[in-house]
């Protein structure tokens, strides 16, 4: 009996005795019921059964008979064949109370029934239920077209609110201001929101008419989806719609790994920027995504933690098993052996693997080089001083840009940078615009000394100062030796910020800038630099000028200690100096500290995950027997719960035979048979077209891919998506997909940084930490495609008059 009312559950269609059994009685069935009237069945058609005492119900308490003789009908009294008894049908509907016997139970005691009737239709309850019938019958015609007037107002809203979210998306992802300092219709301006709300009115055949309304006094709407509490809520909405599908992926995944760093922004609060590492198993994209961005007064290991595990703990990430990896800057704070972060999420999960971020540590080994000996510090001094001399005055900057016109046509005007600054190879790009505009330099110096010197005896001293050490070979050996290290170590520290780098080819970048490095360091490669350098000097210096030679090292006679045996060797010849002293020292420092910063990649599961690059799959397919008998023994004992110890071994081997079988395969056309050629019986050659060339090219370039990147897992992972391998080699495929996840820079936090100096300016800096975090997400993930009805229906369920608005 406890189930929702349908017409087709009725025996008799409208028994009144039928009603009270139905649970969750809708609108539909009341509408339905009132069409149908009470069950008043007559003589002709039913006749009344008798009871024990020869009673009856009888046809005629149907009508009432008035004082004025008058017959009424009682519409409210229903009888019903199925029980012998009568109901009163108004109350069954609209009653206040559901425990009468004239709604639930019925009454059928003939004797005393008269009475009854005129009892119950004289009680208040009965009244009020009348009432209510007869209001409902009489609207009852029109309930149709409100019905779909209420369809075509929800529509249109949904409309609305869809545009909304679209300018919503447009101001967030180009980190735009919403709101303005005056927000009235009347004003000019009423801030980027409204401004282009009010432009997309004018296009929009939806949104016209709500703004004209609301620009309306006397006719606004009920409710207004523009306000600055309603942007708050738009904002959050398209937040959660974003974690939500980036939290449904990492399920999906299931690995991931987490990248943590703090920043001050310009309100002087701590900023956590909190990214996930995951891998799509669709595509095998690498994906670093922003999750979070939170307040944190307090940045201690133990705080952090607390942090973290609320955040993992609110998108329901499943970091005590799956997080399989985490990196981080140097910071005592994150990389401390006992109090640090990462030594805290490790007692609790053994296999989330510190990885010092990897970029960090390039640019410590750059910090080094460049303070390595007196030459470095001057050069990267005197670039400091440039800069501050030149940019403390708006008329040097000036002369600076003139020069670049007058000697660099058609060229981009450049500006003179800092050294000393936290970009990732500020020395680089200082050093690179004092070379590229080095003319223009010497002009500008030379004007501000003769110029400003007479006024301002120390700038014009400085300028003397720099001048002279720009137009020294001291300066060209000096920048000439850092450009060709920076060649090298520029293009790997930008390829180190990628988000879709691995940690093999990491690794392999890493031992190819060693061996550069080692190549440079000859008398070949120093020869090579001394042409260099006479052909810059030849090429910038003027017919009247000579550049400074190398000064001659200065003679010291150093006292001899008792027990030394030998003197110590002087270096009188300057091009000797230099090499030994600029150009071999900072190779040599470079070196070094290369294999110091970058140690831990002995790390066993480095070794481990080293086996799956293409260049040793290639060594194993030719020689299974070279495959180490402890192969893959750090891996299974950090990441052992996630694959078949039994197992893993032997489907590498079986993968590696078949590898170059499934390089080839690659290599094949899309299409066999062609649309003009025969291909079997025919003694001439096939002509090709450009299209089968161009699969060609397509097939060389994958393959070549797979062989230039012999560091990387991403070319081995394409393979088992592209082949279907994952159901034959399970085992192989997670080792693949943890070797993926582990992280390999905590790049990403800083690029958020970035962004959150644009998002929250110093015109921005009251901004709140909830719209904050979900500005943040926005801009920062917005490759993501979001749903649109998912993101209305949750901005419905923020208060009940958008409900009401929204949803039917």
């Amino acid at each position: 009996n406890n189930q929702p009312c349908s017409q087709s559950n009725l025996i008799y269609e409208n028994d009144p005795a039928k009603f009270h059994t139905f649970i969750n009685i809708t609108p539909e069935f009341t509408d339905m019921i009132v069409r149908k009237g009470p069950c008043q069945p007559t003589n002709n058609v039913f006749k009344y059964p008798t009871n024990e005492e020869h009673r009856s119900f009888q046809e005629s308490w149907f009508t009432k008979k008035l004082n004025d003789g008058t017959l009424v009908n009682r519409d409210w009294l229903s009888y019903s064949i199925s029980t012998d008894k009568m109901f009163c049908f108004h109350c069954q509907i609209f009653g206040k109370t559901k425990r009468d016997n004239w709604i639930i139970n019925g009454v059928s005691k003939w004797k005393n029934a008269l009475h009854k009737i005129l009892v119950h239709e004289t009680s208040s309850n009965h009244i009020d239920a009348s009432l209510k019938f007869k209001l409902k019958n009489q609207v009852l015609p029109i309930l149709p077209s409100l019905t779909e007037k209420r369809k075509f107002e929800v529509l249109c809203n949904r409309g609305i609110v869809k545009e909304l979210i679209d300018i919503t998306l447009f101001l967030s992802r180009h980190s735009l201001a919403f709101r303005g300092h005056r927000e009235k219709w009347s004003d000019s301006l009423h801030g980027n929101f409204k401004d282009l709300v009010e432009l997309v009115s004018n296009y929009s055949p939806t949104m016209a008419p709500y703004i004209s309304n609301l620009k309306n006094k006397n006719n606004k709407p009920q409710w207004s989806f523009i306000s600055w509490r309603r942007q708050n809520e738009l904002v959050e909405c398209i937040s959660d719609e974003i974690v939500g599908i980036i939290s449904k992926s990492i399920k999906d995944s299931p690995f991931f790994s987490v990248s943590l760093d703090t920043t001050f922004d310009v309100s002087r609060k701590e900023q956590l920027s909190f990214i996930v590492r995951y891998i799509d198993q669709n595509s095998g994209s690498i994906y670093e995504r922003l999750i979070a961005v939170l307040e944190t007064p307090i940045t201690t290991g133990c705080e952090l933690m607390n942090v973290f595990k609320q955040t993992c703990d609110s998108l329901n990430l499943d970091w005590k098993n799956h997080l399989v990896g985490q990196s981080y800057d140097g910071a005592a704070n994150m990389r401390g052996n006992y109090n640090g972060l990462q030594s805290l999420i490790k007692e609790i999960n053994p296999h989330a693997i510190y990885v010092w971020c990897w970029a960090h540590r390039l640019n410590l080994v750059i910090t080094d080089v460049v303070s390595s000996g007196i030459n470095a510090m001057d050069i990267f001094g005197n670039l400091e001083k440039l800069y501050d001399l030149i940019n403390s005055s708006k008329i040097r900057v000036k002369y600076y840009e003139q020069f670049q016109k007058e000697r660099y046509k058609k060229k981009q005007i450049r500006r003179i940078k800092r050294v000393t600054t936290t970009r990732w190879m500020s020395f680089s790009y200082a050093l690179d615009v004092v070379l590229s505009t080095y003319l223009a330099v010497l002009d500008t110096l030379e004007i501000m000394r003769s110029t400003d010197g007479p006024s301002d005896r120390k700038s014009g001293f400085e300028a003397g100062a720099i001048l002279d050490y720009l137009k020294s070979y001291r300066f060209v050996w000096t920048a000439l030796t850092f450009k060709k290290l920076f060649d090298i170590l520029s293009p790997t520290s930008s390829i180190l910020q990628s988000k879709d780098l691995d940690l093999m080819l990491a690794v392999s970048m890493i031992e190819q800038n060693k061996i550069k490095i080692l190549k440079l360091r000859s008398d070949e490669s120093f020869e090579n630099l001394s042409q260099e350098v006479d052909a810059f000097v030849l090429e910038q210096a003027d017919e009247n000028e000579e550049f400074i030679q190398l000064p001659t090292p200065r003679l010291r006679k150093k006292k001899k200690m008792s027990g030394e045996l030998s003197d110590d060797e002087l270096i009188l010849d300057p091009i000797q100096n230099i090499k030994v002293n600029t150009y071999f020292s900072a190779l040599d420092i470079v070196q070094r500290l290369l294999s110091e910063r970058f140690s831990d990649q002995s790390i066993g599961v480095l070794k481990d995950l080293s086996l799956l690059t293409s260049k040793v799959i290639y060594k194993i397919n030719r020689d299974p027997s070279s495959l180490p008998k402890d192969s893959f023994k750090f891996f299974l004992e950090i990441y052992g719960k996630f694959v078949d110890k039994k197992y893993l071994c032997s489907e590498y081997l079986q993968f590696a035979s078949i590898f170059n079988t499934l390089i080839t395969s690659e290599a094949l056309p899309n299409t066999l048979h062609s649309k003009s050629k025969e291909i079997f019986g025919s003694e001439s050659e096939p002509e090709s077209d450009d299209g089968s060339d161009e699969e060609h090219s397509n097939s060389e370039n994958i393959v070549s891919n797979i062989k230039n990147n012999s560091g990387s897992l991403q070319p081995i992972f394409q393979i088992f998506l592209n082949k279907g391998l994952i159901s034959v080699f399970p085992n192989v495929y997670t080792m693949l997909k943890i070797g993926l996840t582990l992280p390999v820079t905590s790049s990403s936090p800083e690029r958020a940084f970035s962004k959150l100096k644009i998002v929250k300016n110093r015109l921005r800096s009251t901004m709140g930490q909830e719209r904050l975090q979900g500005l943040m997400r926005i801009t920062c993930e917005k490759d993501i495609t979001i749903n649109y009805e998912n993101i209305i229906n949750t901005f419905a369920s923020k208060s009940l008059h958008l409900l009401k608005a929204l949803v039917l």
